[in-house]
C-alpha cells in the first residue's frame, strides 16, 4: 500500500484530534443521560476522519476502496448513536425495547454489509474508477439505489432526533432555549455539509466536508458544556414544571446543581437570572434547614424559613428524588409552597382563641366577684349597722369602744374592697353625666402628685379639644388614680417619669383587634386616656394576667386596681390596649366612646356598698 502526501488530509486530522478531548469530557460524564451515546457518536466521527485521511493519502484504487469501506463503520453508527442520545437525554429511555433496538440496527447493518459486498451487486456504488482529475486522486462513482435509501433513513432518524430533543428542551426556560440553540447548531453543521457533498454542491470539490463539520459541532458542544452544563442537566422533570405554578419548583441534578426553577421559586428565593447552573447552596442558601435534605435519596417534607425578617417567608417544602426506571437517582425536585399567610392566620386564630379564653375567664371571675361582693355587702350592712348602734350606747370611757372602732374601720376597708370587686364585675353604681377627661386630669393633678414618691416625675399632655364622654365621673377618677398608682409602683426602685395624656382618635378595626375586650366594638371616634411609664415593664405572660382580680407581683398590693379599671372600662362600653416590654416600661391606653357616638348607655346596677 502506497501513500501520497497531500495537504488536504490536514482538515481531517485536525478534526479527529479536536474530537479526542471532546470524547474525554463526555466520558467523564458517562453517568449522565445520553453521555455514552454521545461518546459513541464522537468515536464514530473520529473513525470517519481517520478513514477519510487514509483514503485521500492512498494511491491505488483498491486501497482507497478499502478505507472508504472502513469509513462506513463510523458512518452507519452515527445516526443510531445520535438517536440513542436524543432518547436518553430527553428521559424517554422506556422507548427502547429489545425489538426496537433490533429494528433500529437493521438498516445500518444491511448498509454495512452491502458496502463490503458492493462488487457483487452494485447497490451502493456503480461504475467505480480512480478519478485523478482533481488536486488529489479519489474514488469516482455513481451512487446505487440502496445508498439513497440509506440517506433517507439517516435524514429521517436525524429529523426525529431533532424533534425529540426539541420537545424535551423547548419551552420558556432560558436554559433550555440555550441548549436547544446549541444542539441545533451542532446538528445543522455536519448534516448540511453532508447534504452538499451528496448533492455534489460542496465548495471543496472531491472532499467530504461532513467530518470537518463535526469538528465545528465539537466546538459548539464544548462551549455548551461550559456555558449551559450540557450533559449535567437532566430535563426529565420538564413536563412537570409549569410556568404558571403558584408553588415554587426547583430542579436539581445529581450533583446538586440548579437545573431549573420557575418564576414562583425565583420570587420566593429572590434568585437572579444566573441562578441556573449554580450550586444549590448558592441559590437555596436562604433555606438553611433544606440544604441538609439534599444529601438523601429519600423523599422528605419539612417547613423552612426563607429570607430574613421582615421579609421572611414560611414554606412547606417537599424534596423528592427523581429516579429512572432502574431506580437510579437522576436528580431532585424541590417544591416550595408559601404558607406564610396560613401560618399568620393560624397565629391570629390562636391569639383570638387566647383572647376569647381570657375574656371568658375574666367574665367568669366577674360573675363570681359580683356574687361574692353582693353577699359580702349584705353582711357588711349588718356589721356596720350593729357597730354603729353599739358605739351609740357605749360610754365614752368604755374599754370596748376602741375595739368597736377598729371593727368599724376594718369593715369600711372591706367595703372599699367590695366597691372594687363590683367595679371589676361592671356592676358598680354608675351616675352617668358628661365628663371631659382633660378637665378631670387637670383637677386630679395635685392629688396624683401628692401620692407619688420623690423619685417619680409626672408629665401631662392634655388635649383641650378632647371630646366629652358619657360616664360616671367618680369611676373615671378611679381609673386615672389606679393607673397612675400602678405606674408609680413600677418606678419605686429605679425612679422615672409617668406621662398622662388625653385626646381623641379615629379607631379602626385593626386597632380594636389589639385591645381588650375590643373585638366587637364599633369603629369610630373615641376619646382616649393614656398613662405611660418608663419603668420595669412586663413580659407577655404577665400581661395576660394583670386584669385578673387579686393577681399581683407586689407584696403590699391587693391586686384589684387594674381589675377594677377593666371592669369600669367594660361597664362604660370602652376597651384597653396594653403595650409593654421588659425594661422599657408600660403604656395603658383607655378608649371610651365619645358622647356623640355613644348609643347604648353603660349598665347601671344598684349594688352600692355601704359606707
Amino acid at each position: 500500500m502506497h501513500l501520497q502526501y497531500t495537504p488536504y488530509v490536514f482538515p481531517y486530522v485536525f478534526t479527529g484530534l479536536l474530537l479526542v478531548p471532546m470524547v474525554h469530557v463526555a466520558w467523564r460524564r458517562r453517568q449522565r443521560p445520553g453521555a455514552v451515546a454521545l461518546v459513541v457518536t464522537m468515536v464514530a466521527v473520529i473513525g470517519w476522519c481517520a478513514g477519510n485521511t487514509l483514503e485521500i493519502a492512498s494511491v491505488e484504487l483498491g486501497a482507497k476502496l478499502l478505507w472508504a469501506n472502513i469509513e462506513y463503520i463510523g458512518i452507519v453508527t452515527i445516526p443510531t448513536a445520535w438517536w440513542a442520545f436524543a432518547v436518553y437525554y430527553s428521559g424517554q429511555e422506556n422507548w427502547f425495547t429489545p425489538r426496537r433496538w433490533v429494528g433500529l440496527l437493521v438498516v445500518p447493518a444491511v448498509t454495512l454489509i452491502l458496502v463490503w459486498t458492493n462488487d457483487w451487486h452494485g447497490l451502493m456504488r456503480q461504475g467505480v474508477f480512480l478519478d485523478t482529475s482533481g488536486p488529489f486522486s479519489t474514488v469516482g462513482k455513481r451512487y446505487g439505489p440502496w445508498f439513497w435509501l440509506w440517506v433517507a433513513y439517516t435524514y429521517t432518524l436525524l429529523f426525529l432526533s431533532t424533534l425529540l430533543l426539541g420537545r424535551a428542551l423547548a419551552g420558556e426556560f432560558h436554559l433550555y432555549r440555550g441548549q436547544s440553540v446549541a444542539m441545533g447548531c451542532a446538528i445543522f453543521f455536519p448534516w448540511f455539509a453532508n447534504f452538499l457533498y451528496v448533492m455534489e454542491l460542496s465548495p471543496l470539490p472531491k472532499m467530504d466536508p461532513t467530518p470537518i463539520a463535526f469538528g465545528c459541532s465539537g466546538l459548539v458542544w464544548t462551549w455548551a458544556l461550559s456555558r449551559y452544563r450540557l450533559m449535567d442537566i437532566v430535563p426529565i422533570a420538564r413536563d412537570a414544571v409549569l410556568e404558571n405554578m403558584c408553588d415554587g419548583v426547583v430542579v436539581l441534578d445529581t450533583s446538586n446543581y440548579v437545573v431549573d426553577l420557575n418564576p414562583a421559586a425565583r420570587s420566593l428565593l429572590d434568585a437572579e437570572d444566573g441562578a441556573i447552573g449554580r450550586k444549590a447552596e448558592e441559590v437555596l442558601g436562604a433555606c438553611h434547614e433544606l440544604l441538609g435534605c439534599l444529601e438523601s435519596a429519600e423523599e422528605k417534607r419539612l417547613e423552612v424559613r426563607v429570607g430574613e425578617a421582615p421579609k421572611e417567608r414560611r414554606c412547606d417544602t417537599l424534596v423528592s428524588p427523581l429516579l429512572d426506571r432502574r431506580g437510579h437517582l437522576r436528580g431532585r425536585l424541590v417544591v416550595l409552597r408559601d404558607i406564610t399567610e396560613i401560618r399568620r392566620a393560624q397565629g391570629e386564630r390562636r391569639r383570638l382563641d387566647a383572647r376569647v379564653q381570657q375574656a371568658q375567664r375574666l367574665e367568669s371571675l366577674g360573675v363570681l366577684a359580683a356574687g361574692v361582693a353582693h353577699t359580702f355587702n349584705n353582711l357588711l350592712v349588718g356589721i356596720l349597722g350593729n357597730s354603729n348602734l353599739a358605739l351609740m350606747y357605749l360610754p365614752e370611757d368604755s374599754p370596748a369602744r376602741e375595739h368597736l372602732q377598729q371593727l368599724e374601720k376594718a369593715a369600711q376597708q372591706a367595703a372599699e374592697i367590695t366597691r372594687q370587686m363590683l367595679a371589676y364585675s361592671g356592676k358598680g353604681h354608675f351616675v352617668i353625666s358628661h365628663v371631659h377627661l382633660t378637665r378631670l386630669a387637670r383637677e386630679m393633678a395635685p392629688l396624683l402628685e401628692a401620692v407619688l414618691g420623690p423619685e417619680v416625675n409626672i408629665r401631662y399632655e392634655l388635649d383641650p379639644e378632647a371630646p366629652e364622654i358619657r360616664a360616671d365621673e367618680g369611676q373615671m377618677r378611679q381609673i386615672l388614680f389606679n393607673l397612675v398608682t400602678n405606674a408609680s409602683e413600677a418606678l419605686q426602685e429605679t425612679g422615672g417619669t409617668i406621662l398622662v395624656s388625653t385626646g381623641a382618635m379615629q379607631v379602626d378595626r385593626s386597632l380594636l383587634s389589639e385591645t381588650f375586650p375590643g373585638d366587637r366594638l364599633p369603629e369610630g371616634r373615641y376619646a382616649f386616656l393614656r398613662v405611660s411609664d418608663n419603668g420595669c415593664g412586663m413580659d407577655a405572660a404577665m400581661q395576660t394576667r394583670i386584669f385578673e382580680p387579686f393577681f399581683t407581683t407586689k407584696f403590699a398590693s391587693r391586686g384589684l386596681g387594674l381589675a377594677a379599671v377593666l371592669g369600669i372600662v367594660r361597664g362604660h362600653g370602652g376597651t384597653i390596649r396594653v403595650e409593654s416590654q421588659p425594661g422599657k416600661g408600660s403604656s395603658f391606653l383607655i378608649l371610651l366612646p365619645s358622647a356623640s357616638s355613644q348609643e347604648i348607655p353603660p349598665r347601671d346596677e344598684r349594688d352600692e356598698p355601704p359606707g
